[in-house]
């Protein structure tokens, strides 16, 4: 019978293993709240930044969660260049740089003109960062496994 692991090891686990899928929700609700904005919102009616998101709580919401997935992206790109996690390195950097991208876009969406191809960028960041964490759970599920079951293949 093979021995309990330790809490804290089991503390650790748990959270490698749930945390891309609290993030994957996070995404979801903000790609969401993106394409409201996107569609509804009508950015030309303001005539300055602080009306912007005076004027705009779902706008609001969105910057504030934005900050926070870039902000864990980062963490994780961090994280991925530790020794123990080597094979989640390369997902780590593609997390964090379409992370970038879709930060980025979206400051160039709402400040600089509300160009269609922002707005596009922005979506293909939303994309890569999912497939990214996709990736993520892949890898933790398949490292998981192995451990668990050391003679599988």
């Amino acid at each position: 019978m093979p021995e309990p692991e330790p809490p804290a090891a089991l503390l650790k686990t748990l959270l490698f293993l749930t945390a891309p899928w609290i993030a994957l929700l996070i995404l979801i609700a903000q790609n969401l709240m993106g394409m409201y904005l996107n569609l509804w919102l009508d950015f030309s009616r303001f005539s300055s930044v602080s009306r912007v998101f005076a004027g705009e709580p779902t706008l609001d919401a969105h910057v504030l969660v934005g900050g926070l997935i870039l902000s864990l992206t980062f963490g994780r790109f961090v994280i991925g260049f530790r020794k123990e996690y080597r094979p989640f390195r390369t997902p780590s950097i593609l997390l964090f740089l379409f992370a970038l991208l879709a930060f980025g876009s979206g400051v160039e969406f709402t400040f600089f003109g509300n160009n269609d191809i922002f707005s596009f960028t922005m979506e293909v960041g939303f994309g890569g960062i999912i497939g990214s964490a996709a990736w993520v759970i892949y890898l933790a599920d398949k490292l998981q496994r192995t451990r668990n079951n050391p003679t599988s293949t």
